[in-house]
């Protein structure tokens, strides 16, 4: 017999006990009642429905709600992180451009001659005679400057001059100066080049002269103090400063000399 039909032969023990009882028949009232009490309490104890063991109702709805998230999304895998080689950078090598650089190296006295084609030039004689004029000349140079990759070539330099007494008043100046074998009022410093400028002549032991574009200007023994020097370039159509300059002017005992002054 299953469970549902002892289920039923109890209830009707019951109830054959409960009709017994009505009808004055006790012994039998009695006993179907225990029968069918007892078939109830033992089912009740021992013959109990076994539960069924159903899917965890949160797992099923986080896995369906994750399913329902990711749709339409794509999966993004993270990876524990590495370090990357460096990115390797280029570097392209661009000449840099930088204004030329020019110095005044020294200050010579020595003797000139005339020279060029015109005899409008002036050039240092290599023979020593005492009729030839005496010159003072400032020797500049086109020096180059370090950590650069090009250094330009200077064109078309020329040099103002100006001369001052003991007050430091301007006396006299030139424009344009007059450049050791150079028949022009301008010279070119190419790179490393060095180039003499003639600040003043002395003629005859007695008179100071400075040339000036065919043409002399001219001192007094003892007027000058100082002389200044302004050089300017023309490179690509522009003008520019390249350098200023002061000398102390000597003149006595018939020598003449310039010593360069500290900037």
């Amino acid at each position: 017999m299953n469970r549902n039909e002892w289920v039923a032969l109890a209830f009707t023990l019951v109830g054959a006990g409960g009709t017994y009882f009505v009808t004055q028949k006790p012994l039998w009232s009695l006993a179907a009642l225990g029968v069918g009490l007892l078939i109830m309490l033992c089912l009740f104890l021992f013959d109990r429905p076994k539960e069924v063991a159903l899917p965890r109702q949160t797992e099923v709805s986080d896995s369906f709600k994750q399913t329902m998230e990711n749709v339409g999304n794509p999966t993004v895998i993270v990876y524990p992180p590495t370090q990357s080689p460096p990115v390797p950078t280029t570097h392209t090598a661009q000449a840099k451009h930088v204004p030329p650089v020019v110095e005044c190296v020294r200050t010579r006295t020595i003797r000139v001659i005339p020279s060029g084609r015109d005899g409008n030039a002036l050039s240092e004689s290599t023979i020593i005679d005492s009729h030839d004029p005496k010159a003072v000349a400032a020797y500049f140079r086109n020096i180059p400057a370090e950590g650069t990759d090009d250094h330009p070539d200077i064109y078309g330099v020329q040099a103002q001059i100006v001369y001052k007494d003991t007050s430091d008043n301007e006396i006299q100046d030139v424009p344009k100066g007059i450049w050791l074998d150079s028949s022009g009022i301008q010279t070119h410093l190419l790179l490393n080049q060095t180039e003499g400028l003639i600040l003043m002549l002395l003629v005859d032991d007695k008179e100071l002269r400075a040339p000036y574009r065919g043409h002399y200007k001219t001192f007094a023994i003892g007027q000058i103090a100082t002389i200044e020097v302004c050089l300017t370039s023309h490179n690509s159509g522009r003008n520019r400063v390249l350098l200023r300059k002061t000398f102390r002017w000597i003149d006595e005992d018939g020598q003449i000399d310039a010593i360069m002054l500290p900037p």
